[in-house]
């Protein structure tokens, strides 16, 4: 990593030559403080020194009193608006929740500091996340009749992400900003890459499963027409009849996001395996047992989310950070004191001890359903130990990512995913689920700790969700008329690749205003 920020300087001034002079790496910079216009003092930062103007106007340098589509910022703030709606859907359709392009384009676009722009992005990302989670909630998976969120993996993963975001945070508070940047461009970059590829293939299996699909359906005797848009399935399958036709337990019809279960028939058989139950814990059920539970809703899954959300958020109040002090006292919990860091420690037990006990789960579950020879769809992980270890291992690198270049996650677990071959439905809708985890409890630090305006943090997330909704599902449609799985890869791949390069251009931006003087590293505490 030393040697990507040691070439990325020394590109910037072959670049610049005529500003290689004016670079200078010290601890603190000069022109980075503002007036606060209450005493007239100048402050590095006008939410925590400045109450009554908690906003910063760089290009005037004072601290402001801005409100969301107010007279001096009200053409930033309109187009804003459009692009926070239409990027919301974009992204939450992708399956992210966003920060990588909100971030940036907060502090290009709106003209707030990093950390104001840090604190309306996960305002926005939990309003778009809580929206595709309501769209999601209602859609089928495209190949069997059964949600489309993968919950047992997200009540895995989920701890994973979130610890290895915990590290990240931690690891954050030491480096200066443009090391930050840098991190943020290089990884999102290569990351952008690889699912742009991914995207390719997934493409070309899908315009090869449609060539089958039509030869197929030529040899074959005439028959009724399929409903209108739902084509047969992008997928090589033996054809099993299902007795369902899309609908819940509770027998409401509901949409699938794909070919719908009733025409597409996916399933292959599995014989039943030889497996030692004995020492594995839970019920035996027969094949429609299983595909009986498979289909209902899992009112005990989102349960058990709430569950790992509440514990979690209570810690992290009572532990303080994100600018918000402890909920017990800075008495009782200083910074970076005895208590901070049981808290700190007591977090980590609880997210890999829950992750520990649903991993267990997760493999029994397939023992058991393996034993009763349960069919499989594509795209079905098979677990087991060593596989769950391997996942939740690159599941926490990517949660220290996610937490080290500041963003929700989604951009980082969803390219994992596509590499565990899962679908792209249900990746997207998987890892969207997981970033309403981490984003609703950041974002709720963030308003409470008045480091971004209500007036914008409400506005916002508003418009996030409202666009998260229609986006995500008129993006689903496409996708189901069209069999078109691989859109949502090459949306994913072009956000990522569009935050990596707007990321490096608002770095650009501010650190000009700042005469290129850039920060040293900092104390962890």
């Amino acid at each position: 990593m030393a040697r990507v920020v040691l070439l990325c300087t020394v590109g910037a001034l072959l670049l610049c030559p005529e500003d290689a002079a004016a670079i200078t790496f010290n601890g603190t910079c000069s022109g980075s403080e503002v007036t606060c216009p209450t005493d007239g003092a100048e402050v590095d930062s006008c939410s925590e020194e400045c109450s009554a103007y908690p906003v910063t106007d760089e290009d005037a340098g004072e601290c402001i009193d801005r409100k969301v589509f107010g007279a001096t910022h009200r053409a930033r703030d309109i187009v804003a608006f459009v692009v926070w709606f239409l990027g919301a859907g974009m992204a939450m359709g992708a399956g992210v929740g966003g920060g990588g392009i909100f971030v940036p384009l907060g502090i290009l676009l709106l003209g707030f500091q990093t950390k104001v722009a840090t604190g309306l992005s996960q305002a926005s990302i939990f309003g778009a996340s809580t929206g595709g989670l309501i769209v999601n909630m209602r859609n089928r998976h495209p190949l069997a009749n059964r949600p489309i969120i993968d919950l047992d993996m997200a009540l895995f993963l989920s701890p994973m992400e979130m610890a290895g975001a915990v590290v990240g945070v931690l690891v954050q508070k030491a480096l200066p900003e443009w090391v930050v940047i840098l991190l943020m461009a290089v990884i999102l970059g290569v990351t952008g890459v690889k699912t742009l590829r991914k995207g390719f293939d997934v493409r070309k299996k899908d315009a090869a499963a449609k060539e089958k699909t039509q030869a197929a359906a030529g040899d074959a005797p005439a028959q009724s027409e399929p409903a209108e848009g739902r084509p047969p399935p992008p997928v090589e399958s033996v054809e099993v009849a299902m007795s369902d036709k899309g609908d819940n337990a509770d027998g409401k019809e509901v949409e699938s996001v794909g070919p719908s279960p009733a025409t597409a028939s996916p399933m292959v058989d599995a014989p039943a395996a030889a497996v030692d139950l004995s020492k594995v814990k839970g019920k035996e059920y027969s094949v429609q047992e299983w595909l009986d539970k498979d289909a209902a809703t899992p009112y005990k899954k989102y349960a058990y989310l709430a569950l790992l959300w509440c514990a979690l958020f209570l810690l992290q109040v009572f532990k303080g950070g994100k600018g918000l002090k402890s909920a017990l006292g800075e008495d009782v919990v200083p910074n970076c004191g005895a208590v901070y860091w049981l808290l700190l420690a007591a977090q980590f037990v609880w997210l890999f001890g829950f992750g520990a006990i649903m991993g267990r789960r997760l493999v029994n579950k397939g023992l058991r359903r393996q034993a009763a020879g349960v069919p499989m769809v594509q795209g079905d992980p098979t677990w087991d130990y060593a596989k769950c270890f391997f996942y939740a291992k690159w599941t926490f690198v990517a949660g220290i990512v996610a937490g080290l270049i500041g963003i929700g996650g989604g951009m980082v677990l969803g390219p994992l995913m596509l590499q565990m071959n899962i679908l792209p439905q249900v990746s997207t809708a998987t890892t969207a689920t997981m970033v309403v985890l981490t984003s609703s409890s950041v974002a709720i630090m963030y308003i409470t700790s008045g480091q971004v305006p209500i007036d914008y943090a409400l506005t916002f997330m508003a418009v996030a969700f409202c666009g998260a909704v229609l986006g995500k599902s008129q993006l689903d449609k496409y996708v189901k008329k069209h069999n078109a799985t691989y859109v949502l890869v090459f949306i994913l791949a072009t956000i990522i690749l569009f935050a990596s390069s707007v990321v490096l251009i608002a770095g650009g931006v501010k650190y000009s205003k700042r005469d290129w003087c850039f920060e040293g590293f900092n104390a962890l505490c």
